[in-house]
């Protein structure tokens, strides 16, 4: 599980679509910021489901467990990126792999690995 924090337009969003384009999702990978949660079905002999959370319409982790969060999380082919994941924390695992997103300058990002 990868937890993406940072500014409003810092990238979170771009890297995500990045990423699930080099997995071969071919549909657009749009910040779920209104339904929260989408998902998308790989071909890897890893992961089956590619999942993308926007928690920053959540008030905190028990609302993103009503989404079945848990269940999502403990799925081993799952490839999970949770936005906003700050905001969430309480709820994450322990171990999870947080990408801390800034902006640089125009067009230019920076991402640090927590």
């Amino acid at each position: 599980m990868v937890g993406l924090c940072g500014d409003l337009g810092s990238g979170k969003t771009t890297f995500v679509q990045m990423i699930a384009k080099k997995l071969g999702i071919e549909e657009r990978v749009q910040s779920p910021t209104f339904v929260i949660l989408k998902t998308y079905k790989l071909q890897s002999k890893n992961y089956n489901l590619f999942v993308h959370i926007d928690a920053y319409r959540l008030e905190s982790g028990k609302d993103i467990e009503l989404l079945g969060f848990k269940e999502i999380l403990d799925n081993p082919k799952v490839l999970m990126f949770v936005e906003w994941a700050s905001k969430v924390e309480e709820v994450l695992p322990k171990d999870y792999i947080k990408l801390e997103f800034s902006h640089l300058t125009e067009g230019e990002r920076q991402i640090e690995i927590m």
